[in-house]
């Protein structure tokens, strides 16, 4: 990083991705593929032990999954580095980058949920949900503009608490 642009981070804090008041440093977005590096820092593995994973290594034919059940249940969880690494019970090494699908299971191992990785990363999302309340807010500010609401009736809406049932009509009607 040039000497320039650090100072500029450094005096502009504000537009700085890495603090708290934006996306997570691992949950960056680049057009519709979720990253699927973790965390610096973040050991927390985004799949869990007994659930399915789906992959294609190369030009592969893709394995995995609950109908593959020796070449898709997840036996271990490890980070190496920037990946996460996943072993299967057939002891078959998958890294991050090469799974393509995700099943979580339920504790009898009845799958319950499943997701593509392109589209909501290993974890399914969870990493990127954040509540509208806690965001900063000028990025509060944005989503009620873009959205049309009141002030008041975004605060409601925030809040859960609304001055009165003429509000709620007015909100569930559409007519703010």
């Amino acid at each position: 990083m040039s000497r320039w642009l650090k100072r500029f981070l450094d005096k502009h804090t504000e537009n700085r991705t890495d603090k708290t008041d934006s996306l997570p440093p691992g949950d960056q977005t680049v057009g519709n593929v979720s990253s699927i590096l973790p965390c610096p820092g973040e050991n927390t593995p985004p799949i869990q032990v007994g659930w399915f994973i789906s992959y294609r290594v190369g030009q592969d034919p893709l394995r995995g999954g609950p109908d593959d059940p020796q070449a898709g249940q997840v036996t271990s969880v490890q980070r190496d580095g920037l990946t996460w690494l996943v072993t299967v019970l057939n002891g078959t090494v998958v890294r991050g980058a090469d799974i393509t699908a995700v099943t979580q299971t339920d504790g009898t191992g009845q799958p319950i949920l499943c997701w593509t990785t392109r589209e909501h990363g290993l974890d399914g999302g969870l990493s990127r949900r954040r509540q509208i309340v806690d965001l900063p807010f000028h990025e509060r500010e944005h989503i009620r503009k873009r959205y049309g609401f009141p002030p008041d009736m975004f605060q409601a809406l925030l809040t859960g608490e609304w001055d009165d049932d003429e509000q709620v009509e007015r909100f569930w009607s559409g007519q703010w």
